[in-house]
């Protein structure tokens, strides 16, 4: 996929920060995925076992 840099835009924040440390202390969900790199192959070998979406 492509990606593009640019400007950022009115309304888009000026950094993002992800953990699920919160969620695994009061539930004790662990995600699947550890990295964006997992997240996006099996992102993307979803969308090619179901091209319509289901």
């Amino acid at each position: 996929f492509r990606v593009d840099y640019g400007e950022r835009r009115a309304g888009d924040p000026g950094t993002l920060i992800a953990s699920s440390k919160k969620i695994h202390a009061k539930l004790g969900w662990t995600p699947v995925h550890s990295t964006v790199q997992e997240v996006i192959r099996d992102a993307w070998n979803w969308h090619q076992l179901h091209p319509k979406g289901y």
